[in-house]
């Protein structure tokens, strides 16, 4: 093809390339200028030539791509259409399981979405039809058209059929979802019962809990026993739900209900053995309650008394009196040791049946009382032995301790009468080392005294003498700081002569320095050697010094060190004779340095001179023939610009060498005048070459550097001319080029105008152009043969450039005046379209504007999108015209026009491809609009009818202070529950309805729509949660109410049955008694006479109580509590009563008893008189007589 073989000649254009780039650095700027510009010529023709063929060759590349892309993507969707219609078709509602039925219905909610936004797939093949429809063949357009109707259809059939699966799902899912949630509330309700019956199988560990616990047992049993009937509703539930289940499932769910039953059942069986359990355990607790407390009370009792420790640094009596405390102390301590042995035994058998929390607490209760009564008792047995020991163990050391506290300050006073300060002689410090000397062997000598009395320390602490423990280590201690502190004063000492030494040596050896190199310098300074002789001989004396340096710093840290022990006098002294020592080497240095530095600076600087004066003038005889040549110079400007700066460059530094040698030999004269030393020959003679040098640089200098200058002028000037023609000619040729491809609409106005204002000024370039010929004349004369070729090329193919140039131009402006015309008149036809279209778009945002609310506007809403539609196609032949004018216009457009056009276009395609898509999703959206209100309305009806059946079930419940019994109450509280439960079933109908109305406001388009949904909705929800929220408030007040109730009752019920015991006590009572039973009798009357009047002021206490409550609530207090008070008040008076006539009775029994036991005591005491007598014999008739008419007196009184 035509492409492939212009793709051969691109190595040819690379190589054309490739072989300038080698030229061009062999050759100045120009001549790369004229390489480069035949490279672009040949490089422009191949790229428009080869241009032109791709876009040809893309343009039916794109079209063959285009449509079977089109078909591609057809085939797909059908296919894919397919698959999801098999996939609806196999889903359906299986089973009882929700999860499922929620997977499905998500599932079918998916692809429902899924085929809802698959419609931008087909917009997208229907904007690529109309892309590529106009350049098809016409039987090629008909089939594609009906491929793109056939898929429209097969789309729509099976969307409506995934939303018809939908529905049937949602319905499936509502009955599962009613199931599950009555299933999980069983479940969860005997989960609750499970773990409230397993917390209460373990017993507390307090009685009144355990009491408490059996009464919260028996009201969890009677509430299980009540739970029956949901059991039984949830399982004829279940048998609905089986008919529709395969029989695997059906098994399944029939074992799970099987299994529900049976652990009621289990539940049912198990709370009343716990209860039954729970009643036979308070006796046992009891009991250990008190042993616990009588163990606690001891224990606090016994801390309290041992809670001073005994003192042991007492007298021996003191001591005596706290030991016969402790030996009581510990006598009741074993006592009470087998009581705690009794607790511990009777916690193991209560630990099986405990509660967790109690198995703790009696643990560490139990802990805690052998801890207790073991600490105490240990704690009593180690002070017992201790006061035992500190009264036996108690010895004398106070003479031992006085006197080493003597002779510890006698060695503290001699230490004090030693002088600190040390003089600064050696024999000073050697008599105070001495002294310290002397009292450290005093220290040595007694150290075995201190040890001694150091081994009675803990034998006295044993004992409880702390005090004169304590005052030993006190006096150890002072020993070994004594001891430390001699060391330290003898080290001293022995470090102060040391020092002394060493400064009496050093100061010696300074002075004997100093003298000697004061004697070298004099010596040198009378001498006659030489510059150099002298210099070394300097340098070695300030070495010396240097070196002793060191050594005087030494001396002086040392002198520092000797003065700080000694007096204020002394270390001034000592200072005075150390900085004279430093001030003399210091002298001797500076004079001996500044002399050496004087003969170096002397013998540099004429060595210097020297050097220097003989590379000036062999640097200047090099460069003199560079300064004075004018040779030829390059072409560019810079260059001889370059040229120039070096020629400058190299003037000042000649220049400068001689400034700098005549400075030089000026100071050279200077040093010899104060030397007083005539200058060499040979030195003379050079000066006067350098002057006479100088002279004819300087005029060298000043004759090329106008040579330069004059050039470099010419060169400017020719620059400047030949960049203002070339710029001129680059412009044009932009111009000219930058509509190669094609022309641009959109400036083709502008363009023409600066084609006609920028060729006006082609005769200004062509003057310019006569000057620059002129002005070359005067460079050639400066130039090398090359650079003149290279000038000389450079003029000719610009004269040549500039008249091909201005006849382009003439033929462009020909072309774009005929151009703009056809421009006009494509941009008024598609005002008019665009106009027609505002109109159209204009009328679909009325009709689709209105608002819409009711099922009723969602209908009279649709048939108007139907008959826009039918406007809107109407408009659609008119587009098609318009496209293939733009087919037309665009053939000889540049690639922006092409945009332009393209973008033009494509504006009116896409609002009429908007107008119509959104015409038909709206149709759509309103078609689905339709079937979610009738879904949204049936769920809101089946609501609306549970609520009203909670409400009026709640409505026929009692309030609290209506019922006045007991059973009246617990019929509320089952009422309430009923009540519960049918909202528990409601549930997931209102969640269903909560979902299927969210889903409709996000599909309604209307923000007054949604609000509407919103409001009914939310007017549910708010009705459902306020039914819940009073059934759960009723149910909650209804419990408490019972519990409050049945506490009362119990209370109550108690009393009346101790009341009628008491009855049946007084009224068994019998006169047949001894005395000592009566008094007994008359005894317990009057005990119970008390403890009646306390249980009937705490009843009324309790009935005061619920009456203060049920005033706050401002209600009456209920008649059953009334009714037992009265009953109370009434046999609390009849029993009152009964014992007080029963105490007059026995109280009378027991004066009658007292006097029948007085006479019977008489009448036996006169019957054994009345036997004694008869059976005497008759000695004194008239006195037996006489008795015996007494005896008879008596008898008859």
């Amino acid at each position: 093809t035509l492409a492939s073989k212009l793709t051969t000649y691109q190595d040819n254009v690379d190589g054309l390339r490739a072989k300038a780039g080698e030229i061009k650095r062999r050759v100045s700027q120009r001549d790369k200028d004229l390489v480069e510009e035949k490279i672009k010529i040949s490089e422009k023709k191949y790229n428009e030539l080869r241009g032109h063929v791709e876009r040809l060759q893309q343009g039916y590349q794109t079209l063959k791509t285009d449509l079977g892309e089109v078909r591609d993507k057809v085939d797909q969707y059908l296919t894919w259409l397919n698959g999801k219609e098999e996939e609806i078709l196999r889903t359906k509602p299986e089973g009882y399981n929700v999860e499922e039925a929620e997977r499905k219905l998500e599932r079918m909610n998916l692809t429902c979405t899924e085929m809802e936004n698959r419609q931008p797939v087909m917009e997208n093949i229907s904007q690529m039809v109309d892309g590529i429809l106009q350049e098809l063949t016409p039987h090629d357009r008909v089939d594609i058209e009906q491929v793109i109707r056939k898929l429209q259809q097969e789309h729509e059939r099976v969307y409506e059929l995934a939303v018809e699966q939908r529905n049937k799902l949602k319905e499936s899912l509502n009955e599962r979802e009613i199931f599950l949630v009555g299933f999980e509330r069983i479940k969860l309700w005997l989960d609750n019962r499970e773990k409230k019956a397993n917390k209460m199988e373990k017993m507390r560990l307090s009685s009144s809990e355990v009491e408490k616990q059996a009464e919260k047992v028996k009201n969890l049993m009677t509430e299980i026993i009540n739970y029956q009937p949901n059991i039984q509703q949830l399982l004829e539930r279940s048998e609905t739900l089986k008919t529709e289940c395969v029989p695997e499932i059906a098994a399944e769910l029939e074992e799970k209900c099987t299994g529900m039953q049976n652990r009621y059942e289990m539940l049912k069986n198990h709370i009343q053995k716990v209860h039954e359990r729970l009643r036979d355990s308070v006796l046992t607790r009891k009991t250990h309650e008190s042993e616990v407390q009588k163990v606690e009370r001891w224990c606090k009792e016994t801390e309290i008394k041992i809670a001073i420790e005994p003192s042991l640094d007492c007298a021996t009596e003191i001591l005596q009196d706290q030991y016969q405390e402790y030996e009581i102390l510990s006598n009741t301590a074993h006592l009470f040791r087998s009581l705690v042995k009794e607790i511990s035994d009777r916690a193991l058998t209560l630990l099986p049946d405990l509660h967790e929390r109690d198995v703790h607490i009696l643990q560490q209760q139990t802990q805690s009382l052998e801890n207790k009564q073991d600490r105490l008792s240990t704690v009593i047995n180690e002070r017992l032995r201790a006061l035992e020991e500190a009264i036996e163990t108690r010895s004398q050391v106070t003479e031992n301790i006085q006197e080493a506290a003597d002779w510890l300050a006698q060695i503290q006073q001699d230490l004090r009468d030693i002088p600190r300060a040390i003089g600064h002689s050696v024999e000073d410090a050697e008599d105070n080392l001495k002294k310290y000397e002397a009292i450290a062997e005093r220290i040595a000598n007694y150290q075995p005294t201190i040890a001694q009395l150091n081994q009675a320390v803990e034998r006295l602490r044993n004992a409880g003498q702390k005090s004169d423990a304590d005052e030993i280590l006190q006096l150890t201690s002072t020993y070994e700081m004594l001891s430390d502190q001699v060391a330290q004063h003898c080290k001293k000492s022995q470090q102060a002569v040391a020092s002394r030494q060493d400064l009496h040596d050093g100061l010696h050896e300074m002075e004997n320095l100093i003298k000697e190199c004061e004697d070298e310098i004099d010596g040198l300074i009378e001498s006659g050697d030489s510059v150099p002789v002298k210099t070394v001989k300097l340098k070695a004396v300030v070495s010396k010094v240097q070196n002793a340096s060191p050594a005087v710093f030494k001396l002086g840290d040392k002198a520092q060190q000797i003065g700080i022990e000694g007096t204020a006098e002394n270390a001034h002294e000592i200072k005075e004779k150390v900085q004279a020592i430093r001030a003399q080497l210091d002298g001797v240095k500076k004079i001996a340095g500044r002399k050496a530095k004087q003969c170096e600076t002397i013998q540099r600087n004429r060595d210097n001179f020297e050097a220097t004066v003989n590379e000036t003038m062999s640097w200047l005889e090099q460069k003199e023939q560079t300064l004075a040549s004018c040779t030829y110079l390059d072409l560019e400007p810079e260059k001889v610009t370059e040229a120039l700066k070096r020629h400058q460059a190299l003037s000042r530094d000649a220049l400068d060498r001689l400034d700098a040698l005549k400075i030089k030999a000026q100071v050279e004269q200077e040093h010899f005048s104060e030397m007083e030393e005539p200058l060499s020959p040979t030195l003379n003679k050079k000066l006067e070459q350098i002057h006479n040098l100088e002279e004819t640089i300087k005029e060298t200098i000043s004759k090329k550097e106008q040579y330069i200058t004059e050039a470099k002028a010419d060169r400017m000037q020719l620059e400047a001319s030949m960049k203002q023609i070339s710029d001129w000619i680059h412009g044009a040729e932009e111009l000219l080029d930058s509509g190669y491809e094609g022309l641009d609409y959109d400036t083709l106005n502008d363009t023409l105008s600066e084609y006609r204002d920028y060729f006006s000024e082609a005769s200004m370039c062509q003057d310019e152009m006569d000057q620059v010929m002129e002005l070359s004349e005067r460079i050639l004369s400066t130039l090398d043969v090359n650079d003149k070729e290279t000038l000389r090329q450079s003029l000719i193919n610009t004269n040549q450039k500039l008249a091909e140039i201005v006849a382009a131009s003439h033929r462009k402006q020909q072309l774009l005046e005929s151009r703009t015309e056809d421009w006009k008149d494509y941009q008024l036809m598609i005002e008019e379209v665009s106009h027609e279209l505002q109109t159209l778009m204009t009328d679909w945002r009325k009709v689709d504007g209105v608002s819409i609310v009711s099922p009723a506007e969602i209908k009279t809403q649709l048939a108007d999108t139907k008959d826009f539609i039918e406007k809107v196609q109407h408009l659609r032949p008119i587009v098609s015209e318009l496209n293939e004018k733009a087919v037309e216009l665009d053939k000889d457009a540049s690639s922006s026009s092409h945009a332009t056009i393209t973008q033009m276009l494509e504006s009116i395609n896409s609002q009429f491809k908007t107008l119509v898509s959104q015409t038909e999703n709206n149709l759509m959206t309103l078609q689905d609009l339709d079937v979610q209100y009738e879904d949204f309305h049936t769920l809101l009806q089946s609501a609306d009818l549970t609520l009203c059946e909670a409400e009026q079930s709640l409505s026929q419940v009692a309030d609290v202070s209506q019922a006045g019994y007991s059973p009246q109450l617990m019929t509320s509280l089952a009422q309430t529950k009923t009540t519960h439960e049918l909202l528990e079933v409601a549930e997931p109908k209102i969640k269903a309805m909560r979902k299927c109305g969210q889903i409709l406001e996000k599909s309604l388009p209307t923000a007054e729509a949604k609000v509407h949904v919103q409001e009914v909705l939310m007017a549910k929800l708010e009705k459902f949660e306020r039914i819940q929220d009073k059934v759960k408030e009723h149910q909650e007040i209804l419990q408490e109410e019972i519990e409050d109730r049945e506490g009362f009752n119990t209370e109550a019920d108690h009393m009346l049955k101790w009341l009628h015991g008491i009855e049946a006590e007084l009224q068994q009572l019998h006169g047949a008694m001894e005395v000592s039973d009566v008094m007994e009798r008359i005894d317990k009357l009057r005990l119970a006479e008390q403890e009646i009047v306390i249980r009937m002021e705490q009843m009324r206490h309790l009935a005061q109580l619920q009456e203060t409550k049920y005033k706050t609530l401002g209600k009456p207090l209920p008649e059953e509590i009334r009714e037992q008070m009265a009953q109370l008040t009434e046999l609390e008076s009849h029993v009152t009563t009964l014992m007080k006539d029963k105490e007059e009775e026995l109280l009378h029994l027991r004066d009658d008893r007292r006097d029948f036991d007085t006479n019977l005591k008489v009448i036996t005491t006169w019957l054994k008189e009345a036997e004694l007598q008869l059976q005497e014999r008759i000695s004194d008739i008239p006195e037996s007589i006489y008795r015996h008419e007494h005896l008879q007196s008596l008898q008859s009184s």
